[in-house]
């Protein structure tokens, strides 16, 4: 109960209006109507290409929504801390899980490349695993990516902390317990389904984790 890994989009940290620019940036480079943040809300989650994919008009080619995928990191590598920044008492929480002993890692759907960047950036220091999707490590709910953050951290367990279905689905392919998040991409309601503990706030969060530690003491 003192390992921890953490969905990094909408979890620890507000991506989503970056995340917008850049697909609408590929939109309008297609000649395509623009979406919403609802819609690009409800389409995150999966990995780039996915968000593509369900961006583009349906039915596109696969040559069409690899130039969009290509077109999206282009942008995105130069555009991705414009808007984003971590919720509201992420940071203290980290660094007070840290400074009480728990391992702490991030496996995100994101770009590998990205993920680093952006935690290097806003949580230097504090992670002891993280992965984000590359080549040879598959994006989630494949539990591959929280394997591997597992084997950074040199442990076998953790909590798995996410906000949407597809870290609920990620904790059960990994065979870990998990805690949800309310606050970032769904509601309550979209994640009641999955029978795991859920949190509206960060602070809540927080005192989850270590009433959790407590118990296992």
């Amino acid at each position: 109960m003192k390992n921890v890994i953490f969905d990094l989009d909408l979890t620890l940290l507000d991506t989503l209006d970056d995340l917008k620019e850049a697909m609408n940036y590929v939109l309008r480079t297609f000649g395509f109507p623009e979406r919403t943040k609802t819609e690009i809300n409800s389409f995150i989650g999966n990995g780039i290409r996915k968000l593509i994919t369900r961006s583009l008009p349906t039915g596109s080619s696969e040559e069409l929504i690899e130039k969009g995928v290509l077109l999206f990191r282009t942008y995105y590598k130069e555009h991705m801390m414009v808007y984003t920044k971590p919720y509201d008492g992420i940071i203290d929480m980290l660094m007070e899980l840290k400074q009480h002993g728990f391992k702490l890692g991030v496996a995100s759907n994101k770009d590998d490349f990205a993920v680093n960047i952006l935690c290097d950036k806003y949580f230097k220091g504090i992670f002891d695993g993280i992965s984000g999707s590359s080549d040879i490590i598959k994006t989630k709910p494949n539990p591959d990516m929280v394997l591997n953050v597992l084997l950074k951290m040199n442990e076998k367990e953790a909590i798995y902390v996410g906000d949407s279905e597809v870290d609920a689905e990620t904790a059960l392919n990994s065979g870990l317990n998990a805690i949800l998040v309310s606050y970032g991409s769904r509601t309550r309601k979209q994640l009641e389904k999955f029978g795991f503990e859920i949190v509206d706030s960060v602070e809540e969060l927080k005192n989850l984790l270590f009433s959790k530690k407590s118990r296992q003491l």
